[in-house]
């Protein structure tokens, strides 16, 4: 069929018109002509005939031509949609973007889920019957880690089901650490009790003052040869007997109450406003409070895995964060897989979400439509109207400028430093001539003070003399930073953290009866290898 436009007997396109002046000429030579006026089909068939008129050559050019320049456009399409469809699948249409590559909504799900999965059994080792002890806050990250827990467990999403044991632990700070109401925080230990029936998971729900009812039984010297391996052949009985938490009956399904709960609720507000407000002291010394919290209750009740958390930019703040606060000794075991470095090994804190993004862990709580716990961050509440920028908080700004990198520059930010923190050395505590290698306060590895300098200015004060003189008082020893012998037995960074209280004395005053204990009984230690 000729295109009218394009009609070769029309010499209406000028890219034809030498080869209509042309085939004119031939018609005239040859005695046979149509009419130049006349653009139809039918009058071109019924004045062409046979072969030899130029006018039905032309118009088969034409017309392969026309079909030759919309094979391209059909071509374009199929490259386009090929190109927008999942790299996993090959067959839908891709929704999202996670790191490089474009994939669905199903396939996003069931990779998710996969890489769990494949996180509990290869980095975990957490096999058939393992009683887990899972750690929630309310958060983002908490909330998709029962998700997923219960996903493993009873899911749809993959067709391979695990079978291990789960019960949740939620420790309540929002009275103490961020001023709830009675009514709030009812509401929000509803809203755990609710999400723990609807995954159908055991629970136990604990006030952060049940910091001060912990045992001062609770040693942190590390232990010898022999009771390393009791606690082994304790772990081994454990997992052939499939062994049940001791004392289950006062702790499933309960919230546990403390005694005079008001004194020590306002014992503990006066032990964290006793710390400024900037750089993260008064959320390091919540989260040690807490870890302390954990690590009695899965003592106490046998609680040998205890999962948080913990995900990949999390991780990669924590590198640089505790690197800036002077905890760098630590941070190789704290943000592995498996943290295994205190009470010899009896529990295990551990990350299963360490290389899941912010972003994934938002997609999955989107499409699985799971509920978080809306909360403000703690420097943002303290410091609301600050110049500083994040709020004056170390952490919040390492992980803005981690999601900056991540979102807009390189999308292998974070995955990198990640994998970064694989290849970190962790300390071997097999040396007895250290009984105490640990913090009392924050679990980490008690290092030396080599220079003054790290600590600060060693300048203490400079008094005016009556001739018009200074007299400069300097720092000659650590122990003069200090407001009391018990921060002796702190690390570098809980050392600076007393450093900068605002009110010294209340700071030591207000810090738990497990923490004096084991300062004790460092510092006596120390004092008897002299």
């Amino acid at each position: 069929m000729v295109i009218p436009e394009f009609d070769p007997c029309s010499g209406g396109d000028p890219v034809l018109t030498s080869s209509s002046q042309s085939s004119s000429s031939s018609h005239k030579h040859k005695g046979g002509c149509c009419s130049t006026n006349k653009t139809s089909e039918s009058t071109t068939q019924s004045c062409c005939q046979g072969n030899s008129c130029a006018c039905a050559s032309e118009q088969i050019d034409t017309t392969t031509k026309s079909t030759q320049d919309t094979k391209p456009s059909k071509q374009a399409t199929v490259v386009e949609d090929i190109k927008f469809r999942c790299f996993k699948c090959k067959t839908k249409r891709a929704n999202f973007t996670t790191k490089q590559d474009k994939v669905c909504r199903e396939c996003f799900l069931v990779m998710f889920v996969h890489r769990f999965k494949s996180s509990l059994r290869s980095n975990l080792k957490i096999w058939k019957d393992d009683l887990n002890l899972i750690c929630i806050s309310g958060g983002s990250n908490s909330m998709a880690l029962i998700d997923l827990m219960y996903q493993s467990l009873f899911g749809t999403v993959s067709n391979r089901k695990m079978f291990f044991r789960v019960h949740i632990l939620y420790i309540e700070e929002g009275s103490v650490v961020y001023g709830w109401d009675e009514e709030k925080r009812e509401k929000n230990i509803q809203f755990i009790i609710d999400a723990c029936n609807r995954y159908n998971f055991t629970y136990t729900i604990l006030p952060l003052e049940y910091v001060y009812d912990i045992s001062d039984e609770i040693d942190l010297r590390q232990i010898d040869g022999e009771t390393v391996q009791k606690i082994e052949e304790e772990k081994k009985q454990d997992e052939l007997a499939h062994s049940t938490p001791t004392g289950q009956d006062e702790i499933v399904n309960k919230v546990l109450e403390v005694d005079d709960i008001l004194e020590k609720r306002q014992k503990l507000m006066t032990l964290i406003e006793s710390l400024p407000t900037h750089s993260n002291f008064r959320e390091d010394l919540i989260f040690y409070l807490k870890r302390w919290v954990i690590s009695s209750f899965g003592l106490k009740y046998n609680y040998k895995k205890i999962l948080l958390g913990t995900s990949g930019h999390k991780v990669a703040t924590q590198l640089l964060s505790q690197l800036a606060k002077g905890r760098g000794s630590s941070i190789a075991h704290e943000i592995s897989y498996i943290d295994d470095k205190n009470f010899g090994g009896r529990i295990t804190f551990m990350n299963p979400m360490r290389e899941f993004l912010h972003k994934e862990i938002a997609l999955y709580n989107y499409l699985h439509k799971v509920d978080i716990i809306q909360q403000r961050s703690l420097a943002q509440i303290n410091n609301p109207f600050t110049n500083s920028p994040a709020f004056g908080s170390a952490d919040y700004l390492i992980e803005k400028f981690f999601d900056r990198l991540q979102d807009k520059f390189n999308v292998n930010t974070v995955p990198t430093v990640v994998k970064l923190t694989n290849k970190l050395l962790k300390t071997d505590f097999k040396d007895e001539s250290n009984p105490y290698p640990f913090c009392p306060l924050c679990f980490g590895i008690r290092d030396k003070i080599n220079n003054l300098l790290e600590m600060g200015s060693t300048i203490k004060s400079i008094k005016i003399k009556e001739d018009g003189t200074n007299e400069v008082e300097s720092i000659k020893s650590s122990s003069d930073w200090l407001s009391s012998e018990l921060e002796q037995a702190f690390c570098f960074g809980c050392k600076r953290m007393g450093i900068m209280a605002s009110k010294k004395e209340q700071f030591v005053e207000f810090l738990p009866a497990v923490v004096k204990t084991n300062c004790h009984r460092t510092l006596s230690t120390i004092q008897s290898t002299l």
